[in-house]
């Protein structure tokens, strides 16, 4: 896998292998980065289910200020650590080593604020859309004060899986895109 922009573009990134882990195409961290081009630079960016670090670390190529990745599976963040050395992005980046509805408690905790916040959850497996973890980190997203008051949330889900949205007070649905197997959803808060 590579980086598809920035400073650091072409730039090989470790990626680990197995059935849980399925790493967001190069086409669609395009798209989502032509959605965001003017927005990116100097911007508090926050990566969940960061797996490898790829869309974080995408962000940080082309101008990000910082960086936090949330990921708690052992070989995903093995790699995202050796991404982060390899390519010289410590300083600007904070790795959360937990279960994301955990990390999110934890930031909130600090008061952490992010312009853009990026997730990529596993797709859910039992049909029902209410248990899925983009569902259940948007209801969170919603309550907190995470996202800054012009902030962007992305979310990553399968094209087949239900696009239902969460009962969201604070945020809306901006736009959606279909590319492949995968489904883009924007959201910013309401106005």
């Amino acid at each position: 896998m590579r980086i598809t922009g920035g400073r650091l573009r072409n730039r090989n990134l470790q990626v680990p292998h197995g059935l849980a882990v399925r790493p967001s195409s190069g086409r669609l961290r395009e798209s989502l980065f032509n959605i965001c081009q003017h927005r990116i630079e100097g911007e508090h960016v926050l990566d969940l289910f960061a797996g490898s670090g790829a869309v974080g670390i995408e962000a940080l190529s082309r101008g990000a200020a910082s960086c936090t990745f949330v990921e708690m599976d052992k070989q995903s963040l093995k790699a995202l650590q050796h991404n982060l050395t390899s390519l010289d992005l410590l300083k600007e980046s904070a790795v959360v080593p937990h279960d994301v509805l955990k990390g999110l408690d934890l930031l909130q905790r600090q008061e952490k604020r992010f312009d853009i916040i990026f997730l990529d959850p596993p797709y859910h497996s039992d049909g029902k859309v209410e248990n899925s973890w983009s569902w259940k980190v948007l209801m969170q997203l919603d309550c907190g004060r995470l996202l800054s008051e012009e902030g962007w949330i992305f979310v990553e889900d399968s094209a087949e899986a239900s696009v239902a949205e969460p009962p969201l007070e604070h945020l809306k649905a901006w736009r959606s895109r279909r590319m492949g197997r995968s489904h883009l959803r924007h959201y910013a808060m309401y106005e």
